[in-house]
């Protein structure tokens, strides 16, 4: 299950934590794709007071419900589109990247065009026609599911659709 994503949020509470080994480590292997324990590692327990953690506990708890923490961390991967920390995002003045893009973001479309290969299901939190624009397979593409508050992007049965669908498929994984 891919999610697409506009960028994670920054809060300089945050810093210290990338000097903690075990959170650094599991940042280190998730950018390598190394196979862990818990390859989500915002859902692994030994992290719950890292940042990012209770905003994706927030955002999945519905999943973790019907379809079990286990399954989730080996099935949950998510993109985002400015992959950098910022507190707002902003694209790229045009003066630097003519599409407003980083290049990582490349490096992104390429993951949700092999995901798409493999016929993933992908849900679009934020920021869904920029991720159109950079992938525009994704208009036509039979797996996309949307948010329906995209200011909102919990991922509960009231706000996805196709939520049990997207549950039965991370159960069948």
């Amino acid at each position: 299950m891919y999610v697409l994503n506009l960028n994670p949020g920054y809060s300089p509470e945050d810093d210290a934590w990338h000097a903690e080994p075990n959170y650094r480590t599991a940042i280190i292997d998730n950018l390598s794709h190394r196979t862990t324990a818990f390859p989500f590692y915002f859902l692994d327990p030994r992290l719950k007071d890292a940042p990012g953690s209770a905003w994706w506990r927030r955002r999945t708890r519905w999943w973790i419900r019907d379809a079990g923490l286990e399954t989730l961390v080996r099935n949950l991967f998510c993109a985002e589109l400015f992959p950098y920390h910022s507190r707002r995002y902003r694209r790229v003045p045009k003066a630097i990247s003519p599409d407003g893009l980083v290049p990582s973001s490349g490096y992104a479309a390429h993951l949700v065009r092999e995901a798409m290969r493999t016929h993933r299901p992908i849900v679009a939190m934020r920021a869904f026609g920029a991720w159109c624009d950079l992938i525009p397979e994704l208009v036509g593409y039979g797996k996309v599911f949307r948010i329906g508050n995209p200011q909102n992007v919990s991922l509960s049965p009231n706000n996805l659709e196709g939520y049990g669908r997207l549950v039965g498929e991370l159960r069948a994984t």
